[in-house]
């Protein structure tokens, strides 16, 4: 079983290899987060928990983990179906399958760890720095025994949450199902039996997005208040999508048919769209809940710290969660680049049509993003809630992890699909 578990990651090199990345940042992130939590200055604990705001913190951040393992097992498991199918046909049973996955899992675990745990040492460096010179504490982090073994708790939990997963995914599909596991599938809409009048509903999800903007001003100096118009406007912001961008940009294709390469592009950008949408809620969603408590704690200076180390953690993995839900998502291209290919479409063509679908992408997702984020962080600057030099930190952690895997799916994008 290990031999085969072996030979499935050494001929899925790659996925592996985000899968790898996966576990090394979560456990990097994870060991930061627990012994920043669990330490004197802090002093987390689950049974009795001296503050509240880390308590939820913790389980918002494990939150975060689960989710992008999610995303990760359904970006990694997709290339196994295949495999799992083939050994399926041949006799093998659920628990040999799960014996595969069980060892593949192990595997890419175990060497990610060490890793991870190394990173998170040079890391707590960079933190002690941060809380030295922006917040003026000298207190010194470091790792602690019930960090440490937190850590190992929830990283076993992973395993299995993983292991989970994949046996899950296994044992509810058909062997047809696994066989093609590589496509793409459009999840049913639900029909309700009314609806709103298309132009009442635009304006109405117009004004839910942008009336909480103006609120944050008038209301800046109540930053928990920032929470309720904030899901008011995520509401605003999920109708607009559906109701406004995606038909903006049919209407775009349909003016610009006759040039082919700028139509082609932003059809797949309109369908990656369509897919991110619940992303680029949570996304912001969870920026502006990590801010809330940091500004509604700033008297708490360790509180803080610790806000800022999640707004960092949360960020870096809902990141990784859009690379893995776009690299799903073009799982199914390579046939529609192939036909493109055949009908005249040569390599540098098809190389500007990934790029251009790829900047404007995250450029559509960062603005949306910062229009609310950005408005938050200067509406509290206004009201003296938050220094200029620290906003300039957090629109930078916020912006950069989002870059860098732009650098990612545009590489990869490009190493899978030409």
């Amino acid at each position: 079983m290990i031999k085969l578990a072996w030979r499935g990651i050494h001929e899925n090199f790659s996925r592996s290899l985000f899968y790898w990345i996966t576990f090394v940042l979560t456990t990097m992130f994870i060991f930061i987060f627990f012994n920043v939590a669990c330490s004197e200055a802090v002093g987390m604990t689950f049974i009795n928990s001296r503050n509240d705001v880390i308590t939820y913190l913790c389980v918002f951040v494990m939150t975060i983990c689960m989710i992008v393992i999610f995303f990760a097992n359904d970006f990694y498991v997709k290339k196994k179906s295949k495999q799992m199918a083939i050994r399926l046909v041949s006799g093998a049973t659920f628990l040999q399958i799960t014996g595969y996955l069980l060892s593949s899992t192990l595997f890419i675990f175990f060497c990610a760890v060490p890793i991870g745990i190394a990173l998170a040492i040079l890391s707590m460096m960079f933190i002690n720095n941060f809380i030295l010179d922006m917040l003026q504490i000298t207190t010194i982090l470091s790792f602690n025994q019930q960090g440490i073994l937190v850590t190992i708790v929830i990283l076993l939990f992973v395993v299995i949450w993983c292991t989970i997963l994949n046996v899950g995914y296994a044992y509810r599909s058909s062997i047809r199902n696994l066989l093609v596991g590589d496509v793409m599938v459009d999840g049913l809409k639900p029909a309700f039996p009314f609806h709103f009048d298309i132009k009442f509903t635009k304006y109405l999800y117009s004004i839910m997005f942008l009336l909480p903007i103006c609120l944050f001003y008038i209301y800046g100096n109540e930053p928990t208040a920032m929470i309720l118009f904030s899901v008011i406007g995520m509401i605003g912001l999920y109708g607009l999508w559906s109701k406004m961008l995606i038909p903006f940009l049919d209407q775009y294709i349909m003016n610009h048919i006759d040039y082919s390469e700028k139509t082609v592009y932003i059809g797949f950008m309109r369908r990656d769209l369509v897919f991110m949408k619940k992303n680029l809620i949570l996304f912001i969603m969870s920026t502006i809940l990590i801010i809330t408590l940091l500004v509604s704690n700033l008297s708490d200076s360790m509180t803080v710290v610790l806000c800022f180390v999640s707004y960092v953690v949360i960020h870096c993995l809902l990141s990784l969660t859009v690379v893995f839900r776009f690299l799903v998502e073009i799982l199914g291209r390579k046939n529609v680049f192939l036909t493109l290919s055949r009908i005249g479409y040569e390599r540098k063509p098809l190389l500007s049509i990934i790029r251009k679908e790829v900047i404007v992408f995250f450029g559509i997702l960062m603005a949306v993003c910062l229009i609310y984020i950005g408005n938050i962080l200067f509406s509290l600057y206004i009201h003296n809630l938050m220094k200029f030099d620290f906003i300039i930190m957090l629109i930078t952690f916020f912006v950069g992890p989002l870059l860098i895997c732009g650098c990612i799916v545009f590489f990869t994008y490009q190493k899978n699909i030409l």
